[in-house]
């Protein structure tokens, strides 16, 4: 399973993300076994990425963990490879990967 730790969340927090909202979030994606970086919001200069909660477009470890996230809260998810890219990988992520994200 996805594994949520929660950093950081604003007291008296009321307005989460929910379903079939479009969350915007910065982040900082790394490999969990060795920690080494492989994509960052912060790396294309600070601009938010953009998806809509629970309708797809993003790796389902990545839905599952940024439900009910507040306004800046922060968070880091584990993402087993079965809720990431599973066996076949992409890009500079090889199969059986499992990841963690940074995320606010």
């Amino acid at each position: 399973d996805v594994i949520v730790q929660v950093l950081y969340r604003p007291s008296g927090c009321t307005d989460i993300g929910r379903y079939g909202d479009t969350m915007h979030v910065q982040y900082l994606g790394r490999f969990y076994n060795n920690r080494k970086k492989f994509d960052s919001s912060y790396d294309r200069g600070n601009v938010p990425f953009y998806y809509q909660l629970g309708i797809g477009g993003v790796i389902e470890g990545y839905q599952v963990g940024t439900k009910n996230m507040c306004i800046n809260e922060r968070r880091r998810l584990i993402v087993p490879s079965k809720f990431a890219y599973g066996e076949r990988g992409t890009g500079n992520i090889p199969g059986y990967s499992t990841l963690m994200f940074d995320v606010h």
